[in-house]
């Protein structure tokens, strides 16, 4: 591929871009302590600590109620959500008026036959989870796979921006077996690192690196430092299946507000409230 990470690995890009998202995490954690704590928890490798429960349900009632409304606006069930029509003056510059009809019921079968997969895939879910991450983190990116779409919290993704907020720069982090990774790939991996059977039972981290070079996305795989054969991949910008999306939009800052941030003053006070009000309760009692 013609593009490079700035002589770095993507994993040492990584972790220079990560630095800069470090307060829009915070935040993101801070706000599902109020609302859902389990969808953005403090710790997000290795064992998770215990999850404190709040006090109150109000934030999660409010997370979930929106969520729902948005995903209702623009996942109908049973109604498209999209529709597919021919350009009729195309049709009469080119003689051929008489085909609209047969044309349009050609295009209501593809509309059918796309909203059917939809329905049987698993997008609505999954479109429900990035709608919460959004509305409590203010951030979350998707990416268009064969089987659907595979959504990306905060924590497990980085980007850069430019000043009037294009997508320059994606780079995923994910952990998966290394029995998961091509054998001769493995092998490499293994002598570079002197690794022992024992050791590459653990999880390995992956890094997709995702760039834009001029009208294009491009990205690749990396492990342990090297590039992963046959995960190269390439689209044009206004088709690409990596989707990185913002709540509120704060110019000329790399990622979004939650929507929960906004009002997190509110969801504090009724938090030291209830928790009094319970204490207080037991106590008495």
């Amino acid at each position: 591929m013609e593009y490079s990470t700035q002589g770095q690995t993507a994993g040492g890009r990584y972790a220079q871009l990560q630095s800069a998202r470090s307060t829009f995490d915070r935040e993101a954690k801070e706000s599902s302590k109020l609302t859902i704590p389990s969808l953005i928890p403090e710790s997000t490798t290795g064992t998770r600590a215990k999850i404190k429960t709040p006090f109150q349900a109000v934030g999660a009632r409010g997370v979930n109620s929106l969520a729902s409304k948005l995903l209702f606006a623009l996942l109908p069930p049973s109604t498209a959500f999209f529709k597919l029509s021919i350009d009729s003056l195309e049709l009469l510059k080119q003689g051929q008026e008489g085909l609209e009809t047969e044309i349009d019921k050609g295009l209501r079968t593809i509309e059918t036959a796309l909203m059917n997969e939809i329905e049987i895939s698993n997008d609505r879910v999954a479109m429900f989870e990035a709608l919460k991450h959004l509305i409590v983190g203010g951030n979350v990116l998707l990416y268009l796979t064969d089987d659907g779409l595979k959504v990306y919290p905060l924590s497990k993704f980085v980007c850069k921006r430019d000043a009037v907020g294009n997508v320059l720069e994606i780079i995923t982090q994910e952990s998966v077996s290394p029995k998961a990774l091509p054998s001769e790939f493995l092998e490499q991996i293994k002598q570079k690192e002197n690794y022992d059977e024992k050791t590459m039972d653990a999880d390995l981290d992956i890094y997709t690196y995702v760039k834009r070079v001029n009208d294009d996305f491009m990205w690749y795989q990396e492990c342990k430092g090297e590039k992963i054969p046959g995960t190269d991949g390439r689209s044009k910008v206004d088709v690409s299946p990596w989707i990185t999306l913002r709540f509120v939009r704060i110019d000329g800052e790399d990622y979004g507000r939650g929507y929960v941030e906004e009002y997190r003053g509110d969801l504090i006070s009724l938090e030291a409230l209830m928790q009094a009000i319970i204490e207080g309760a037991a106590a008495s009692a």
